[in-house]
C-alpha cells in the first residue's frame, strides 16, 4: 500500500494511505476505470477540433496496438523505436501498448540533434521504428 503525507488542519502532519498499488504505469488504466469511468477521460485537439476518448477506448485501443505489435514478432524485451508527437492520445497509446506487452520504448524526440539520434541508435538494438502518424 502507498502513502502520502497530509497536512490534517487540527492533527498536523499524518500519513494516509492512498489505496493504489500500482508496479506499472499502465497499471493506472484499470484504476481508472473502476473508480472514474468517464466518457472523456482524454481528449486532444485534432484539426481544430477537439476528441475525446472514454477510458473503455484507449484501453481497447491499447490491446489492438499490442496485438499488432505481436503480430510484428515483438516480444518482451525488444526494443522500439519511438519518434512522437509529445502529448498526443496516440503516443500514450502506442507507449502503454509496448509496456503492456514488455516491449522497450526508445524515444527519439523530434527536436534531438543528428548526433544524438545517431548515438541513441548506435546504444540500442532496435527491431522496430515508428513515427506517429495518426494510426491509431
Amino acid at each position: 500500500m502507498r502513502y502520502y503525507m497530509s497536512n490534517h488542519p487540527h492533527h498536523g502532519p499524518c500519513k494516509k494511505k492512498l489505496g493504489i498499488n500500482f508496479t506499472r504505469v499502465f497499471d493506472i488504466l484499470a484504476y481508472q476505470r473502476e473508480k472514474y469511468p468517464n466518457a472523456k477521460a482524454l481528449s486532444s485537439r485534432v484539426d481544430h477540433q477537439w476528441k475525446s476518448y472514454s477510458i473503455y477506448q484507449i484501453q481497447d485501443r491499447i490491446d489492438h496496438v499490442s496485438a499488432w505489435l505481436m503480430a510484428k514478432e515483438l516480444t518482451k524485451g525488444d526494443h522500439v523505436v519511438l519518434v512522437p508527437e509529445a502529448g498526443s492520445p496516440e503516443w500514450m497509446i502506442l507507449d502503454f501498448a509496448c509496456q503492456q506487452i514488455g516491449v522497450i520504448s526508445v524515444i527519439l524526440y523530434p527536436t534531438l540533434k543528428a548526433t544524438e539520434v545517431k548515438r541513441i541508435l548506435s546504444e540500442v538494438d532496435t527491431k522496430f521504428v515508428l513515427r506517429y502518424h495518426r494510426f491509431v
